[in-house]
């Protein structure tokens, strides 16, 4: 019915809304794509067993591999905790998992003291079974949490800005 034209930077003419569609498509494709890749790899870790091992080789298995394997917490079993922290990892690029009780949990959020001389804390931490949250009223010191970060290698860092691109391209368009 209506046809909404414009002319691009380099002397074309094109329909406003031809852009956004594919500008549009080309983000969510992105958008799945990792989705999908994090899924795999969380998906792959969360199934692998957990072996500890010292000096001596592999140690025969105790109430804390069985907490890191089989029941992290109550509410949870070790495959769908890993797969949690897996995908938090792969996500946000970080993750923390607190002991409290015995039984451990993936925290949401987390502040983190900046020491570099003193021995780390993570304070007004929220753990999550995936579904309900939790604020802790305690502070947690860095040898009694397990911290895992994913160096950032760049890779994440193109992703977005191709998905921030596919944006401009779209606010460019309906700017116009």
């Amino acid at each position: 019915m209506f046809e909404f034209l414009f002319q691009r930077k380099d002397g074309t003419i094109q329909d406003i809304l031809d852009v956004i569609t594919v500008e549009l498509n080309k983000i969510q494709m992105a958008l799945l794509m990792q989705e999908k890749a994090q899924h795999m790899i969380a998906n792959a870790i969360s199934r692998s067993p957990i072996r500890m091992s010292n000096k001596n080789g592999f140690m025969p298995p105790d109430q804390l591999a069985y907490r890191l394997n089989i029941r992290p917490n109550s509410n949870q079993l070790g495959s769908d905790f890993w797969y949690m922290v897996m995908k938090r990892v792969l996500k946000e690029g970080k993750a923390l998992v607190v002991s409290v009780g015995g039984s451990f949990y993936v925290a949401e959020n987390w502040t983190e003291d900046p020491y570099i001389l003193f021995e780390k804390r993570y304070r007004d931490v929220t753990i999550t079974d995936g579904e309900n949250s939790f604020l802790l009223g305690m502070s947690f010191p860095a040898r009694d949490v397990m911290r895992f970060v994913l160096p950032d290698n760049g890779r994440r860092k193109v992703l977005t800005e191709s998905v921030l691109k596919s944006y401009n391209t779209v606010l460019e368009a309906v700017s116009t």
